[in-house]
């Protein structure tokens, strides 16, 4: 079959659609792509990556439309998501055994499901207990969907920090029970005034910056816990804290597909606010654009959706 891709173009912050013939061999299937989220990490590829034809794009759902001869979880008209290795792309090929169905009733949002097994990993890493304290540093797609996630579920608070008035809404409206900006307090501070002079006892950070790292431990009580989310390496010194520190990539997962399974059944059963966390929407023809606009990040933006434009 022949496929249209979108791939890195091998000069800064270009990306070309180009074609090539593909086909599910083995234990593979040929998904018919639907849609496809764009990832912090694929904004960082566009900025760095120099290797010419470079294929992209990992946040995609898409139907089963052939399979290999190995194959046969999966039947053809099934939506899956996971380890679909170029989803910038009108066709791929998968490996069966890394996908998981998904109810087609998501449509393109499921391709949402990638970030929030993420997310699941991270919220499993913090384990917050009853009447548990916890702060989020940084809400963005990633940070606001743990506050949907952990609201209600315990009698402690949910605090949400972000320098973004929009952002600290809409944890507002996801469950947070105190939205703090850091450029307008002291953040620390006015933490442990919310918890009676003992800090949270878990902090998760999603800024991914080193200063975001750092705030996120200052805001612990002693032997608390940090989780660190965002991809950076902290610079402060946590010896004296006496802290546990999860870094919580998505390696950190014992089971990925558990975590895809835990975060499909939130989404299928309506627990995260899907179309709010989803604010753009792009053809596959407009990935430029759509590449841009992330990069731009403005304050209505938390994720972009690059739908197929065949579907």
């Amino acid at each position: 079959m022949n496929a249209t891709y979108a791939c890195l173009a091998g000069s800064p912050r270009r990306i070309e659609l180009r074609e090539r013939e593909i086909d599910a061999g083995g234990d593979q299937v040929l998904v018919q792509i639907v849609a496809c989220g764009i990832c912090r990490y694929d904004i960082h590829l566009l900025e760095h990556e120099d290797s010419p034809a470079a294929a992209f794009g990992h946040e995609a759902v898409g139907r089963v439309i052939a399979r290999g001869p190995l194959a046969g979880k999966l039947a053809e008209g099934d939506w899956v998501v996971g380890g679909i290795p170029s989803g910038f792309a009108d066709y791929s090929v998968a490996r069966e055994a890394d996908l998981c169905r998904v109810p087609p009733e998501l449509g393109e949002l499921a391709s949402l499901a990638e970030p929030l097994k993420c997310v699941t990993t991270v919220l499993r890493a913090a384990a917050p207990g009853f009447g548990d304290a916890v702060a989020v540093v940084g809400c963005g797609f990633m940070g606001l969907s743990a506050v949907a996630a952990m609201a209600g579920n315990w009698a402690g608070r949910l605090i949400a920090t972000d320098t973004v008035p929009e952002r600290r809404q809409l944890a507002r409206t996801f469950g947070a029970t105190d939205t703090l900006d850091p450029k307008a307090c002291d953040v620390p501070q006015a933490i442990r005034e919310l918890t009676g002079g003992r800090g949270a006892d878990v902090a998760i950070e999603f800024a991914g910056s080193p200063e975001a790292a750092g705030l996120a431990a200052t805001l612990l009580r002693y032997r608390g816990t940090l989780v660190l989310a965002g991809g950076c390496t902290p610079r402060e010194n946590f010896y004296l804290r006496a802290i546990t520190v999860h870094l919580a990539p998505p390696m950190f997962s014992s089971d990925q597909q558990d975590d895809y399974r835990r975060a499909i059944n939130a989404m299928a059963g309506g627990h995260l606010p899907l179309k709010t966390l989803a604010t753009h929407r792009f053809r596959l023809s407009e990935i430029q654009h759509a590449f841009e606009t992330a990069r731009s990040s403005g304050p209505a933006y938390l994720k972009g959706i690059v739908l197929n434009d065949l579907t």
